[in-house]
């Protein structure tokens, strides 16, 4: 027949190892909430970051658009002042008598 004594051993094995048990799963527990918290801090610190960027790079893809859209209407200009100033000296060359030169 077990004793007090033995049965109050026992006890503390069993109350050890408990212990043990719940150790581990509460620190498996803490560093779970602690990743999950870390994580959600840093998406966020990492969209605070980047929306700035974000705007930045709209605002830039618009000053391409409005460069292209500049851009074209002065090549269209130029080509057409070109065209025009190329007839214009044919004749001149047509009416002296002069070669075109090349």
């Amino acid at each position: 027949m077990l004793t007090n004594d033995d049965l109050k051993k026992i006890g503390d094995l069993i109350d050890q190892r408990l212990e043990v048990k719940l150790e581990e799963k509460l620190e498996s527990k803490l560093e779970e909430k602690l990743e999950s918290k870390l994580e959600e801090k840093l998406e966020t610190k990492f969209e605070e970051k980047l929306a700035p960027l974000k705007k930045d790079i709209q605002s830039l893809k618009n000053s391409d658009k409005k460069i292209r859209k500049d851009l074209k209407l002065v090549l269209n200009y130029l080509d057409k002042e070109r065209v025009s100033h190329h007839r214009r000296i044919t004749r001149i060359e047509d009416h002296l008598g002069l070669k075109p030169l090349e």
